[in-house]
């Protein structure tokens, strides 16, 4: 199986995995504004890379790798039962 998931924001009360200093925040604030303001895209499902393992490991998959992007914001999981 092949899927993607966000990582937590950098909000507080949470632990992000996002590496700050690779975002470009003016890249960063025109996602917002096209995401958050125009298309009203409501991002709920972000998960930590533990608790994706957890749940990968939970319904049977034994070999799970993760690749990250360079901010580590948007992992790819490739698991295999």
């Amino acid at each position: 199986m092949i899927t993607s998931f966000l990582t937590w924001p950098p909000i507080p009360g949470v632990q992000t995995e996002w590496k700050l200093e690779k975002v470009n925040r003016d890249d960063a604030l025109l996602q917002k504004v096209v995401f958050g303001d125009v298309l009203d895209c409501k991002w709920q499902v972000y998960r930590s890379t533990e608790t994706v393992k957890q749940q990968f490991s939970a319904a049977g998959f034994a070999e799970i790798e993760l690749f990250f992007d360079e901010a580590s914001i948007f992992p790819t999981v490739v698991a295999r039962k």
